[in-house]
């Protein structure tokens, strides 16, 4: 006897609504998270509309809304919970357990300290294998030490002669003189009263052979003043017009830089 398709359908629908109603609802919150939400919403009525941070500065931060904000300390205690289930399981028995497995392990050569060395020696194995590769290989064979050696020889590069005055490329008159005159060589000099007083009024060609023929036509003479000797320390000091010895009025005052003398 076959039913009216409009009594099927219905008896179908209610069957179905039956169930659901049977069934809970998966959008239902559970009791921990309705709880949650709850303290949630309340703190988000409870807070101010304004920081008060933002009112003293004058610029606004974009607040998160409530079900976006961090719930830490409900995080926290469910981990704590996961924690003791773990450890709830993790009885006398199964330690004993995990200990025979490990003995049996190490025994049996695949422990952990097995496994380690292991490694080590394949590690040691790839490094002479790469070795081996690097030193058969055709690149860059033409470099050998023998070029290297040969190269080296040829090298001169320039040296710097620290603590020298190259009297090839001499530096400023007023050196020149303050070096004559820390070796007692004369050195003339413009009067107090002029323009310029104590400035050297010799030509740089007469200064430079006067060192040269000090030291025996040398062109590479001892350097005793100053890093710094010349017009830069005139105006440190107030009695010192350009002339005498700079580099011994500087050498015992604090507020000069650290001299260097080549004796």
């Amino acid at each position: 006897m076959m039913l009216p398709l409009s009594t099927t359908t219905r008896g179908t629908a209610a069957a179905t609504k039956t169930r659901k109603a049977l069934l809970p609802d998966p959008h239902t919150p559970c009791e921990y998270e309705a709880l949650e939400r709850a303290k949630t919403m309340n703190q988000a009525g409870r807070t101010p509309t304004k920081h008060w941070r933002d009112a003293a500065t004058g610029f606004s931060r974009t607040a998160l809304g409530a079900n976006r904000r961090p719930r830490g300390k409900g995080v926290l205690l469910l981990k704590v919970k996961a924690f003791l289930e773990r450890s709830a399981r993790a009885t006398v028995s199964v330690g004993k357990a995990a200990l025979e497995l490990a003995a049996d392990r190490k025994a049996g050569g695949t422990g952990l300290a097995a496994r380690a060395e292991a490694r080590a020696a394949a590690q040691v194995v790839d490094a002479k294998a790469n070795v081996a590769k690097r030193t058969a290989s055709k690149t860059m064979t033409q470099y050998d030490a023998a070029y290297f050696a040969t190269a080296a020889a040829a090298c001169d590069p320039p040296r710097l002669d620290l603590g020298k005055l190259d009297l090839l490329n001499p530096p400023s008159k007023e050196i020149l003189a303050q070096e004559c005159e820390l070796r007692d060589l004369p050195v003339k000099r413009s009067g107090d009263n002029t323009a310029h007083p104590r400035q050297a009024t010799e030509l740089v060609q007469f200064l430079v052979q006067r060192l040269r023929d000090f030291h025996d036509e040398s062109n590479n003479i001892p350097k005793l003043t100053s890093f710094g000797a010349g017009k830069k320390l005139m105006s440190w000091n107030s009695n010192s017009g350009g002339g005498g010895d700079i580099t011994k009025n500087y050498a015992n005052d604090l507020s000069s830089p650290p001299q260097t003398y080549i004796s």
